[in-house]
């Protein structure tokens, strides 16, 4: 069977819980700004890196199945927690190139080690054991060590009247790794992704910080190229959101964080 023809002025799909995929999102299109942009977002049962198994993956395919909603020629699954409870196998009937950012984060940081990768995560990721199992399998001889961090992607999500709060929740978290052994850290959930100045400041010099979202940037470029889906170069690209939940009040939480978005459109998404 031929992979179906997207078309080069279908979105790329960038899908979180909340706004932590905006770093993701704001990557891409810092490289590729003649692209449009559907960002995806379930801020009514945000977050999940605090719930049980069986509720992520309900919601994830939920989130998944009312993606189909909205015209894209690719998807960027920009939330560890969804690409440790199966998100990756769940978007494969969407039939468009899916990007999991765990398995993009993983493989840079093994690359980037030589001996210990630190990760910072949900709960429910550190739960699944996924990025372990993903490093090792790519190198096998790497110590992993995984700290979960509870209501830090929350008070993330929050704002600036929270920073005081995550900054210094970040820097507990960051001593259980025991730093200065670290070869990399790897930034294991979007929204700690915009405190990523304050990470590599609690970190040694040496110590390389590895933030997927900047990462998956590649990859999705590698698959524009091949699949001959980029969009033609000269005018700038449109950014949508499509959001189950308050969505006016989402808006304006991405609005603060990211003004430099050009919103078109803010939809309600009908999550079944």
């Amino acid at each position: 069977m031929h992979a179906p023809k997207h078309s080069p002025h279908a979105a790329i799909g960038v899908v979180d819980s909340g706004v932590g995929g905006l770093s993701a999102l704001l990557a891409l299109r810092e490289r590729f700004p003649d692209e449009s942009y559907a960002y995806i977002a379930d801020p009514a049962h945000m977050p999940y890196g605090d719930k049980d198994d069986t509720t992520i993956r309900d919601a994830t395919r939920r989130l998944l199945d009312a993606s189909r909603a909205v015209p894209l020629k690719a998807l960027v699954i920009a939330c560890n927690t969804m690409c440790a409870h199966g998100a990756r196998d769940l978007a494969a009937t969407l039939r468009v190139p899916v990007f999991d950012i765990l398995r993009c984060g993983a493989a840079a940081a093994s690359r980037r080690a030589s001996g210990c990768v630190g990760v910072i995560a949900t709960a429910a990721t550190v739960r699944s054991g996924a990025f372990e199992r993903t490093i090792r399998r790519l190198r096998a001889e790497l110590e992993v060590r995984v700290v979960a961090c509870p209501r830090l992607a929350t008070l993330i999500e929050s704002g600036p009247a929270a920073r005081g709060d995550a900054l210094r929740l970040l820097g507990v978290y960051l001593n259980r790794l025991r730093p200065a052994t670290l070869d990399a850290l790897l930034i294991g959930c979007t929204h700690y992704a915009f405190a990523h100045d304050a990470i590599a400041a609690q970190l040694p010099g040496e110590t390389t910080v590895v933030n997927p979202s900047r990462v998956v940037v590649d990859a999705v470029g590698r698959a524009l190229h091949t699949g001959r889906i980029a969009r033609a170069r000269g005018r700038a690209g449109q950014c949508s959101l499509h959001v189950n939940g308050r969505h006016d009040t989402f808006a304006r939480a991405v609005r603060d964080l990211a003004p430099e978005l050009p919103l078109s459109a803010v939809t309600r998404l009908c999550m079944n």
